[in-house]
């Protein structure tokens, strides 16, 4: 929409030149004209320049936000750095009691479904494991010389 309009803009201004170019405006119209369209054109600009930050700022913040939902847990588990450990609690929980040597966290609502779902992730991979390890070397010999048959 504002890349059109500035598009128009600078259409008009060209336009505006060529009138004057071949003496359709006087100069006091030429002048007059083409300030108002280059102030429209600076502000239809500034927009789009905003609008474009804007856009950068929300990649940027979903980009910290997915990187922090990635990364925290193995983050807090490796340091040693209790400021790192208290950042990162701050920004998953707002209310922390510790009761039992058991800190419970009420987190922030934005992690609530990202952790709901990890947990149903969780459930589908476990799903897909085989239950014990185990192996299978009294069935291969037999599914060997099955395969050699198949081979021809």
């Amino acid at each position: 929409m504002l890349e059109t309009k500035y598009s128009d803009l600078q259409k008009q201004l060209d336009n505006l030149t060529k009138l004057r170019l071949k003496d359709l405006l006087s100069d006091e119209e030429f002048i007059r004209e083409r300030t108002d369209l280059q102030n429209e054109i600076t502000r239809t600009r500034e927009k789009l320049d905003q609008n474009q930050d804007r856009g950068q700022n929300w990649v940027d913040l979903v980009e910290k936000a997915f990187n922090f939902a990635t990364y925290a847990k193995k983050k807090f588990e490796s340091t040693l750095d209790l400021g790192v450990k208290r950042e990162i609690l701050a920004t998953i929980g707002q209310t922390f009691v510790l009761s039992n040597k058991k800190l419970q966290i009420d987190p922030i609502e934005w992690l609530v479904p990202i952790s709901n779902l990890n947990k149903t992730l969780k459930k589908e991979i476990k799903r897909l494991e085989p239950t014990k390890n185990r192996q299978c070397s009294q069935k291969l010999p037999a599914f060997v010389h099955q395969n050699a048959k198949w081979g021809g």
